[in-house]
């Protein structure tokens, strides 16, 4: 049974989308009694309002993505979240991260004697110039692993950035919703119906020729959705490359692929070399995803015997919960990461 990260990055998407609903029904709530408390007898807003119901709800929303400086999803570490959106996404991504390095954990234990496992034990480190076989450790395994919060897309921004944008983004998009119906005459709960339709994921898409175009969930879980499982395939390659057992990874196109495009050129190009995997995910809500294609036990076993007798110091594999999860998040997610698993 090959291993994958198709279970892991589904269940994390879920738990986002199940919990940022949590956070925009709570300001849909807020924004609705905001409009209420704005009309006048008839039920409508006065035009002259509008500015004023735009900072107020405009506010309530932005706050959903970043702190009171309009600004930081996250603080100068680059990691404490500041803002629901970037709480909960570390939550997910986190857990997904936990989640995939406990799955190869749990694969290599199970496919090792006890005395190897002891030379592989926490704590130890390997040099990869005392490498005796590359088949049984990629060098590149924490080299070419950047984590959401590190990596810079084409634009040159970080995920506190791209978090921004989907704010700045959002925020415009409402003052347009808001700005359509107040001037429009429409009564204030019929505009709060509009915004909750638009602020919430899973509700029937709001889709019309006004200004405000598709709902915040569109934008709002396309980030989610692309950071988390960008964060999954990262790792999952991270503790594949340092899983003695994987020489090399399928690319899998996803059950809901809607139409063929470069996935489809992707996993056709399959399997792929430890170090030679095209850049995952290939576009935004790309649910594709990755398995793992490894060698026999016997062999690996083998060559693991060798290295132990002629004396080579063992390396981080994920059976190092700790000092893996702290390679791929840092010290601070790390900890986090360490107390999910614990509670878990």
């Amino acid at each position: 049974m090959p291993l994958s990260n198709r279970t892991t990055m589904l269940r994390a998407l879920k738990g986002f989308d199940t919990d940022i609903k949590a956070v925009l029904r709570t300001v849909a709530d807020q924004a609705r009694g905001r409009l209420t408390l704005m009309a006048s007898a008839d039920g409508t807003i006065h035009r002259r309002s509008l500015p004023l119901v735009q900072r107020d709800v405009g506010q309530m929303i932005e706050r959903v993505f970043v702190s009171a400086d309009g600004r930081s999803a996250y603080g100068a570490d680059g990691v404490t979240p500041l803002s629901p959106f970037a709480r909960t996404l570390n939550k997910w991504a986190v857990r997904a991260t936990v989640q995939i390095v406990t799955q190869h954990s749990i694969y290599i234990a199970n496919h090792i004697p006890d005395d190897v496992a002891v030379w592989l034990s926490p704590g130890r480190r390997f040099i990869v110039e005392q490498v005796a076989s590359e088949r049984l450790l990629s060098p590149q395994a924490f080299v070419e692993y950047e984590s959401t919060w590190t990596w810079l897309d084409q634009r040159g921004y970080q995920l506190s950035d791209r978090i921004w944008n989907t704010a700045l983004e959002t925020r415009r998009r409402v003052d347009a919703l808001l700005a359509d119906g107040i001037r429009s005459g429409r009564p204030a709960l019929s505009i709060a119906r509009e915004l909750e339709q638009f602020l919430m994921p899973g509700r029937a898409a709001l889709r019309t020729s006004r200004p405000y175009g598709q709902d915040v969930s569109f934008y709002a879980m396309r980030l989610a959705r692309t950071e988390i499982t960008r964060q999954a395939g990262q790792v999952f390659l991270a503790a594949s490359r340092q899983n003695p057992f994987v020489e090399a990874i399928n690319w899998n196109i996803s059950g809901s692929h809607p139409k063929a495009d470069e996935c489809d050129t992707l996993a056709a190009g399959s399997p792929y070399e430890l170090n030679n995997v095209p850049d995952y995910p290939a576009h935004p809500h790309c649910l594709c995803y990755l398995t793992t294609v490894t060698r026999p036990q016997r062999e690996v076993v083998d060559e693991l015997r060798v290295m132990m007798d002629e004396g080579e110091q063992s390396y981080v594999t994920p059976l190092d919960m700790r000092g893996f999860l702290e390679q791929m998040l840092g010290v601070v997610l790390a900890a986090l990461a360490l107390r999910e698993l614990v509670q878990s």
